[in-house]
């Protein structure tokens, strides 16, 4: 939730620095959601806190145990199309379905 420290610890950093990368390895697994929070000291150690609105940690791949692969194979001829089988030599069609992300799928790569 935000502003605990039950990933990482506070720190203190000086100047104008308004960007820190801090090293989460090993303290998160996916599907979490991870918060950051700033507390801003004036020279009287006044303070205000801000946190962020958060972001889920992904670490495992989209999800294939339902999607398929397939050839689709093209009928040039009046003759039915055999599945395995095809007389155009210059290319051929594939097709997917079935891939699942909750994060959304980005792209697909594609290769024959």
């Amino acid at each position: 939730m935000p502003g605990e420290t039950d990933i990482y610890p506070i720190t203190r950093h000086y100047g104008a620095t308004n960007e820190v990368p801090l090293n989460i390895t090993n303290h998160i697994t996916g599907g979490e959601k991870v918060y950051a929070t700033v507390k801003c000291f004036n020279g009287v150690m006044l303070h205000t806190t801000q946190s962020s609105d958060g972001v889920i940690v992904v670490t495992q791949p989209p999800i294939s145990e339902s999607a398929s692969v397939t050839i689709k194979t093209s009928d040039v001829t009046q003759f039915p199309i055999h599945e395995m089988y095809q007389f155009e030599s210059t290319r051929v069609r594939a097709s997917w379905n079935g891939f699942k992300d909750p994060t959304g799928i980005a792209y697909y790569e594609v290769n024959i």
